[in-house]
């Protein structure tokens, strides 16, 4: 199963974007059922404080060096270490290639 989610309170293009992925989903042989209510709202809406952290060291999920940037905080990151260490690595592989 896959759960969509949205962010209806701020981002209205997401928002708009809903029947699109359903529409699509469904003529690929997806069904969609809506949660029955019997879930904690707070087990599916949750803020960057809580869902960044989450992403370290996660291969599933990759942000963008602007984003790590932005959340260098949230990742116990230093702002310039993520980039910098990246930028130090692909040298020194371009070196050892």
């Amino acid at each position: 199963g896959v759960v969509l989610m949205h962010n209806a309170g701020t981002k209205k293009a997401t928002l708009s974007e809903v029947g699109n992925i359903i529409q699509y989903g469904i003529k690929n042989g997806y069904t969609f059922k809506a949660m029955d209510g019997t879930l904690d709202p707070s087990m599916y809406s949750f803020s960057n404080q809580t869902f960044i952290p989450l992403l370290k060291n996660n291969p599933n999920f990759k942000l963008s060096d602007k984003h790590e940037a932005r959340f260098a905080s949230l990742l116990g990151l230093s702002p310039a270490s993520s980039f910098t260490s990246r930028v130090s690595s692909a040298s020194s592989d371009r070196k050892n290639n």
